[in-house]
């Protein structure tokens, strides 16, 4: 396919993708309710294109490597029937976000999410472990400390586990909290594992894609280098050429 077709056509898809996650978010306010059917006919347009592009690249396009997998486009296009066909589920309308995943196709960010995880992939893991057991024993500790004077709400070690969650991610919703000074000296300690125990992972994740970047940066300049080295014998022969012309 010509270069500058490929060009087009991808960013009309790109566009698409855009205005179809942009429809799905407006289309629920109650004040746009008289562009329903402008909707409709819109989402009907972008579900021919997903279903032409899908078709073409699984028939004509036989490159395996392709991004996104063809999993990702057929659940776009589940998605977008269930806007377009009365009897399929308005809550299939969900699977619309993950037509986004389909612009990776046209970057290298999941390729450097993917290098990332798999250089501090034992890290995260462990780490990931940690942080359930972390959970799991500041669950225990917080049951037998609230259970006498909340009995109601720290009902049992797993109903636990969501103020544990909350706690940890320092999101805190307030529904669950600690009365008594036990509760609270638990509900400190998790506070601070859970500030502590969540930057790390992060810290892991910068270093690795900081890592990929100075990979690829390194290859590009090798490859420039070589290049220029390849580049310099053909130069020096056409100027002797040129100058023996010169001579004669």
């Amino acid at each position: 396919m010509n270069s500058s077709v490929k060009k087009i056509s991808e960013n009309i898809l790109k566009l698409g993708i855009v205005v179809s996650i942009f429809i799905l978010v407006v289309e629920t306010i109650p004040e746009l309710a008289s562009f329903k059917n402008i909707f409709y006919w819109v989402e009907k347009f972008l579900l021919a294109l997903y279903l032409v592009e899908y078709v073409c690249r699984q028939f004509i396009n036989k490159d395996i490597n392709e991004k996104p997998i063809p999993i990702i486009d057929f659940l776009s296009i589940i998605s977008l029937l269930a806007s377009v066909i009365p009897f399929m589920p308005a809550s299939f309308q969900i699977l619309r976000w993950i037509g986004v995943l389909k612009l990776t196709r046209y970057t290298k960010v999941d390729d450097h999410l993917v290098k990332a995880f798999a250089l501090v992939k034992k890290e995260l893991i462990a780490f990931t472990l940690f942080i359930v057991l972390i959970m799991m024993i500041c669950s225990t500790m917080m049951f037998y400390a609230e259970a006498a004077a909340q009995p109601d709400k720290f009902i049992s070690i797993p109903h636990c586990f969501w103020w544990a969650i909350t706690t940890l991610t320092t999101v805190g919703y307030g529904d669950l909290y600690p009365i008594t000074a036990v509760g609270k000296v638990v509900a400190g300690f998790t506070m601070l594992a859970g500030v502590f125990f969540i930057a790390i992972p992060v810290a892991f994740w910068t270093m690795a894609i900081n890592k990929i970047y100075e990979e690829e940066k390194n290859a590009l300049n090798e490859k420039i280098k070589n290049d220029n080295l390849a580049s310099k014998p053909n130069f020096t022969i056409s100027r002797k050429k040129a100058m023996s012309r010169k001579k004669r």
